[in-house]
């Protein structure tokens, strides 16, 4: 019903996507893609919202970058951050960010924005699955980056959906899986698998990459705390009504809240 031109206004409305905007207008475009890309990868287990964390990380690069050069320097401002806005697990992700530190051969493969051989090179680097949600997440800020920058890149239609409990949510809202437990949400969340096969099937039949879609599902996965699809529809942004129309908007709403339809 969107298509992936309507599905990319979600994209340019995405808070993430804005704060990488931000960062554009003030940092060198390849340290601001190698600054999302790493602090991407420790965006888990955030003792904040995701776009408060995305925010202050956004003006703590502006404030810093004029004093980086590489992609050494940016791993050391990724874990000074991390210190400072992003320590709730913290000796696990100074690990996995000191891992990056021997995996300089990320940087070509940034700069190309070639995100099929990214993922797959990150996740080696990690010694993680290329399936998981901060190897996804994190190719999916590079592509933002790019994006920011004006330069089509077509996502690959292997890359899943980095699932989080917004995703695990509109999984649930939407109908496409059925469940009777007391917590469907939290039920989902733990096996990513089988919300990944689901988004998948969507992908193919939409012909949208997973990774594109992703931007429609977490903007409308914020209203998780309402079991009403009409409190939704008065809850979002005038500017889609403007762009996309109420019938559409009204659409999407009741496929994506079915189960409260």
């Amino acid at each position: 019903m969107l298509g992936i031109e309507r599905v990319s206004i979600f994209e340019d409305i995405d808070p993430q996507y804005q704060v990488v905007k931000y960062a554009l207008e003030n940092c060198d475009e390849r340290l601001t893609s190698y600054a999302f890309y790493i602090n991407a990868l420790l965006a888990y287990r955030l003792r904040i919202s995701g776009e408060e964390f995305w925010s202050n990380f956004a003006e703590y690069l502006t404030r810093n970058c004029k004093s980086i050069e590489n992609f050494y320097q940016v791993v050391d401002l990724v874990g000074n951050f991390t210190s400072r806005f992003n320590n709730y697990a913290y000796y696990q992700k100074i690990k996995r960010l000191n891992k990056l530190r021997y995996c300089m051969d990320v940087n070509d493969v940034i700069d190309r924005g070639d995100i099929q051989e990214l993922a797959k090179r990150t996740a080696e680097c990690l010694n993680s699955s290329v399936e998981s949600k901060t190897v996804v997440f994190s190719v999916k800020m590079v592509y933002y980056v790019h994006k920011a920058r004006g330069k089509r890149i077509i996502l690959p239609f292997e890359l899943p959906i980095p699932v989080d409990k917004r995703v695990a949510f509109v999984t649930y809202t939407s109908g496409l899986i059925e469940s009777n437990a007391n917590d469907v949400v939290s039920l989902l969340f733990r096996k990513p698998n089988v919300v990944r096969k689901v988004w998948l099937m969507v992908s193919l039949k939409s012909n949208i990459p997973s990774l594109n879609i992703d931007a429609v599902i977490w903007y409308f996965g914020k209203f998780s705390q309402y079991r009403d699809a009409g409190k939704v529809l008065k809850l979002i942004d005038s500017t889609l009504y403007e762009i996309l129309g109420k019938n559409v908007i009204e659409a999407l709403v009741n496929e994506l809240f079915y189960v409260f339809t």
